[in-house]
């Protein structure tokens, strides 16, 4: 091969590299410059999150309200809190079992009928019974198997509280046990306390005083 030969070819390998080298950059430069599909409309935008979501800025005047609905703190029922006596559990007695004057108050404020000692007996049988057992005395109760014991609540300790005490109890809990406020509203927190009373009535009813179908049961 002689030297032009040989000159020639190294100079089409070097155009080759340099043609290869620029169409590298142009390929490079086009794929960074150009996101997305050039177009007159919006961008593609394959994942939206919430980019565009609703959103309110700050001082911005609320939205209205869904349709068939009563915002909180608006209308008529804000000035006639009457109309809704357990919007701000104002009463105490029922709420809290206590008197305007903080003391304990000694009856139940609700009617006491069987619809409500079910419901006691089955929020008590719940939420109760693992420690206090199904008869209240605690004895053989899950926790007793550990090494703890539950309160005799059918013995002259519990039955010498007020009603307005138990429920105190039961809202909020006494030494090592816990409150159930959050599990049960104030209609089954009552509920209970009715139901403690008759336990107590029952454990400690004189066995003369006791119905017939249940003396027979007894034998």
């Amino acid at each position: 091969m002689s030297w032009e030969d040989r000159i020639l070819r190294k100079f089409m390998n070097n155009q080759s590299r340099s043609i290869l080298l620029i169409i590298g950059c142009l390929t490079l430069s086009l794929m960074v410059g150009c996101r997305g599909i050039r177009s007159d409309k919006t961008p593609i935008h394959l994942n939206p999150n919430m980019d565009w979501g609703p959103q309110f800025e700050f001082q911005e005047k609320a939205s209205k309200p869904p349709v068939d609905t009563v915002p909180f703190g608006s209308g008529v029922s804000a000035r006639q809190l009457d109309q809704r006596p357990g919007a701000l559990k104002a009463d105490p007695v029922f709420y809290q079992g206590k008197t305007s004057t903080g003391a304990w108050v000694d009856d139940i404020p609700m009617d006491l009928n069987m619809d409500v000692m079910k419901r006691g007996q089955e929020r008590y049988n719940i939420y109760c019974s693992v420690c206090h057992t199904q008869t209240g005395n605690g004895t053989k109760s899950l926790i007793a198997k550990r090494g703890w014991i539950a309160s005799d609540i059918t013995q002259s300790l519990t039955r010498s509280r007020s009603d307005g005490e138990l429920f105190d109890i039961v809202s909020n809990g006494i030494r090592t046990m816990p409150g159930y406020a959050h599990q049960l509203n104030e209609s089954d927190r009552w509920a209970i306390v009715a139901y403690v009373r008759a336990l107590q009535r029952a454990y400690n009813s004189p066995y003369s005083t006791l119905p017939k179908d249940l003396k027979n049961q007894l034998k």
